[in-house]
């Protein structure tokens, strides 16, 4: 993972309870993981593919052979922790 600058997650997202985030969820968010599934974020941190889908900026904690225990920024605390599979995990390295 030398020389990334960014790491994205796949998700689906929707609008949020204001106009400055969008709700999110993703394999590894399931309840009980997180309240209904998913987590708010700033739209900031979602890159929109299409109207329901797209990424999410997450920081990448620790990377195993199948799963990767990640850190997704988000409205309700400092951030939330969860373990997503690594095929939906996007590295930037530019």
């Amino acid at each position: 993972m030398e020389n990334v600058k960014e790491a994205y997650l796949k998700c689906n997202y929707s609008e949020g309870m204001f106009s400055y985030e969008y709700f999110v969820n993703f394999n590894g968010s399931e309840y009980p993981k997180s309240n209904f599934g998913g987590i708010f974020v700033v739209k900031e941190n979602v890159i929109a593919k299409d109207k329901s889908s797209g990424l999410v900026k997450i920081v990448m904690i620790r990377k195993d052979e199948k799963t990767s225990q990640i850190l997704v920024p988000s409205m309700t605390e400092n951030g939330t922790f969860f373990t997503v599979p690594n095929e939906d995990i996007i590295l930037d390295k530019n």
